[in-house]
Parts: structure tokens; sequence; C-alpha cells
């Protein structure tokens, strides 16, 4: 009885280096076309967050002057990414409550513009309404999101 050479143990065999060498390169083509994939999905999520989070914020405003029964207004600073809503039409920064920060995780959006009235700030009435029609533009890269505000219906919508 003779033994089968040792390369052929079982019926099995190895792979070559000319199949690992082409595994290798699928796998480097693969990586190469999806992480610009990868990283424009992460843009999308970070500033479609930031959207979400300031319309909520706009529309929480809203009903606490609605609830408290006096005017609130929302503080947008393009240059430091925050938003903040105080009680009343004039900035009192001890009474301020910091509503959130986009230039921070999980959002690291850029406020690009704020315009209401040509003011960087909206204004609440006593009844929940907002007393300006306005826009503000997010972006991260070259992703970008617009939230409009409505003043006649009160709607704030999330747009592309």
């Amino acid at each position: 009885m003779t033994m089968p050479p040792p390369y052929r143990l079982h019926g099995r065999r190895a792979f070559t280096l000319i199949e690992l060498t082409m595994v290798l390169v699928i796998m480097g083509v693969l990586a190469a076309v999806l992480a610009p994939r990868y990283g424009d999905a992460i843009a999308r999520s970070r500033v479609d967050a930031a959207a979400e989070r300031l319309a909520a914020e706009l529309t929480l405003t809203g009903d606490r002057a609605r609830a408290s029964g006096e005017r609130w207004t929302v503080w947008m600073d393009p240059s430091t990414e925050r938003i903040w809503r105080t009680p009343a039409a004039g900035f009192v920064l001890y009474n301020a409550e910091i509503g959130v920060d986009l230039g921070a995780e999980p959002y690291r959006t850029n406020l690009s513009s704020v315009n209401f009235g040509g003011f960087s700030r909206l204004e609440f009435d006593a009844f929940g309404r907002p007393a300006s029609d306005g826009v503000v533009t997010l972006r991260h890269g070259q992703t970008q999101r617009i939230v409009t505000v409505t003043r006649a219906t009160g709607a704030i919508e999330v747009g592309r």
C-alpha cells in the first residue's frame, strides 16, 4: 500500500498563491468603492439627525410658549453652532436654556445660515405661534438640509 503525497491528504488541497491574491484584490476594490459611500451615508445621517433635532427644539419652544402663556425666543448662533431658548424676547444669559450644540457629537453639523426676517432668532408668541417666516440651512460636508418655519400655519418642516 502506498501513501498519498503530502499535499493531497484526504482529498483536500490548499489555496494557491494566485487564488489568495485574487481574493485580496477583489476585497481591495470593494473597499475602495464602498468607503466613499459609507462617508456620504454618515454625513446624511448626521445632517438628518441635526435637522430633526432643530425642528423638535422649535416645536418644543412653541409648546412651552403656549403652556406658559408668555413669549419664548429661540436663539441660533452660526458661529458656535449652538441654539438655545429664553422665556422672553430679551436676551438674558442666566435665564437661557441650552437647547443643543449642533457642532458637537453626535451631529457635528454646521449652521450654514439662519434667517428669520433678517435675524438669527425666532420668537414665539404666547399662543405658541412663530412671529416670522424663516429658513435655517444645516450642512455637513456636501450634504445639507433646510428647516423651514411658516408663520401663517405654524408649520415647521425639514426639507432637502
